[in-house]
């Protein structure tokens, strides 16, 4: 180990650092696209409370259907979408790839399909208000 105060080893005068082993590029991207996968998966998992939130004071009736509308078509097979985001959650402290792959394959089964059938479900509708 060395010292900044201690003796310095013979022959060499401190600008042989160049030698020195550093953490190869790939993993250093791993560590940040891993980050910035977790990001996403949290923030997912807010917009899922909302909308189970949001369905559940539809379905029991807690407020005025003047206020909270009934759930769409749509939202009932996004409420799946839990699943995938726990399995990618699940894939990051063991490193298990196969885990997080399936786990982006069932997000746009079960997030990205609902999400694009909802917008072409409400489309018309958002048209006809805006005339």
């Amino acid at each position: 180990m060395a010292s900044r105060a201690g003796p310095r080893a013979a022959g060499t005068d401190g600008s042989d650092f160049q030698h020195r082993e550093r953490v190869a590029m790939h993993y250093q991207m791993s560590v940040t696209l891993k980050y910035e996968i977790k990001k996403l998966i949290y923030v997912h998992l807010v917009l899922w409370l909302l909308l189970v939130a949001k369905m559940s004071v539809g379905h029991l009736r807690l407020l005025s259907h003047d206020q909270v509308a009934m759930p769409y078509q749509w939202e009932y097979p996004y409420l799946l979408s839990i699943v995938p985001s726990l399995l990618g959650l699940l894939s990051f402290p063991r490193n298990n790839i196969s885990y997080l792959v399936l786990s982006m394959i069932s997000m746009g089964l079960f997030s990205i399909a609902p999400l694009i059938y909802g917008s072409m479900e409400m489309f018309p509708a958002a048209q006809r208000e805006e005339a």
